[in-house]
Parts: C-alpha cells; sequence; structure tokens
C-alpha cells in the first residue's frame, strides 16, 4: 500500500485538464498524501484543482518534512540542496 505519491511538478499539462491530475486525485481518495510541486505560472490553476485540500509549504527542507512529519511519514536524513525555487506543494 502506498505511504506518499511525490508528483515532481504540477506542470502544463496538469494545468490544463490532463497529465497526472487523475493520478493526484485517485490518491486524494484513497487517503494518501501527495505531494506536489507547482511552479508559480501554474500556481492558479493549482489552487482550483486542489482548492480547499491543498496545503500550500514554503519552499525548504524544513517545511517539507513538518508536512511529512504531519501524515505520520519520516523525513529523509540528508539535507535537501538548492531547494531556492519558488515552489508550492
Amino acid at each position: 500500500e502506498p505511504r506518499l505519491l511525490v508528483v515532481n511538478k504540477f506542470g502544463k499539462a496538469e494545468a490544463d485538464g490532463g497529465g497526472l491530475r487523475e493520478t493526484i486525485a485517485d490518491a486524494v481518495a484513497l487517503g494518501i498524501p501527495v505531494l506536489v510541486g507547482v511552479p508559480v505560472r501554474n500556481l492558479e490553476s493549482w489552487r482550483a484543482f486542489a482548492g480547499e485540500l491543498a496545503t500550500e509549504l514554503a519552499p525548504d527542507a524544513a517545511a517539507v518534512g513538518r508536512w511529512l512529519r504531519s501524515h505520520g511519514l519520516r523525513p529523509l536524513q540528508a539535507p535537501v540542496e538548492n531547494c531556492q525555487r519558488q515552489w508550492s506543494m
């Protein structure tokens, strides 16, 4: 049984209604936490899709670690490098 779905990017395909949108929705419906990188250019499409189900995180390892722990998951101990991009998860 999967414990987490990580989607690298909510990109153009997802913003346009395709791509992994159905997979994300299915995982949420099954109670599987989903961590999604969202470029700023697709943020409004993401917000329209995810609605109140989404929690936006700061683009840093500490925020992701807190979110993982809030879902009963253990973050990796190795530091994440170059986490400076503007992403929403």
